[in-house]
């Protein structure tokens, strides 16, 4: 097994927390709308809504619809907390089984590779999706969608926050590998690294084209000449001479 699938096997446990961790999100953003919806009828909100917005709400059903969308923030909130702790352990764990150097380890924790970091791209993806999950919550109310409708968007939603925060996770193990791999091949006087891919129907042509490539570690630079150069990307390194 070659360092990169080592890695991503670690990547792979991640993903089944991440799976539960999505999952109950899901049924408790449900519970709490259907919960909200069941204590108004349709005509208390769903009329004023549509002809004037939120200020046509009666007050009461305003303020219980703001509690249903603090809710939804807090939901949300409290797997952004979960999340950044599991990819934190998790790069840890992946990059100290290459290099065992605490102080490197840092530095590539906090290294905006990419422009950002995962504390970062993960935040952001959070507020985008707490957006997008309270606009789908008024707006499938102010059309009168059933239980069932909202379940259906609802979980849509969450579930493509899960997909992109999956995509994180793979982009980001192979980032901290190849980080550990450079860092360490550095410290112990290697010279030159070569890329290797995994070519099979998923390798995308940029990858194709970098497989085998000879980079010297003075001008390595991941995300250029050295994986990942996208998204889900699975490529490796190894030391030459």
């Amino acid at each position: 097994m070659s360092q990169i699938e080592f890695s991503h096997d670690k990547a792979n446990e991640v993903k089944k927390d991440l799976i539960t961790l999505y999952t109950k999100l899901l049924s408790d953003i449900i519970k709490e709308t259907i919960y909200f919806m069941g204590n108004f009828e349709k005509h208390e909100y769903q009329q004023p809504i549509s002809r004037v917005g939120l200020v046509g709400f009666d007050k009461g059903v305003r303020t219980n619809l703001d509690k249903l969308n603090y809710d939804i923030e807090k939901l949300i909130d409290s797997v952004l907390e979960e999340e950044l702790i599991m990819f934190e352990d998790h790069l840890t764990d992946v990059y100290l089984d290459i290099f065992a150097n605490e102080l490197r380890l840092e530095e590539a924790l906090e290294n905006k590779w990419c422009g950002t970091n995962f504390r970062d791209v993960l935040k952001e993806n959070a507020r985008k999706y707490t957006h997008k999950i309270k606009k789908e919550i008024n707006a499938g109310l102010i059309r009168g969608d059933s239980k069932k409708q909202l379940k259906s968007n609802i979980t849509k939603l969450v579930n493509s926050f899960n997909s992109n925060t999956d995509t994180v996770l793979t982009t980001e193990t192979t980032y901290m590998n190849s980080q550990a791999l450079l860092d360490k091949g550095s410290d112990e006087g290697y010279s030159k690294v070569r890329v290797i891919e995994i070519l099979d129907m998923k390798t995308c042509k940029l990858c194709a084209e970098m497989h085998n490539a000879i980079i010297p570690l003075e001008y390595a630079e991941i995300g250029s000449n050295i994986p990942p150069f996208h998204p889900r990307c699975r490529g490796d390194i190894e030391y030459i001479k």
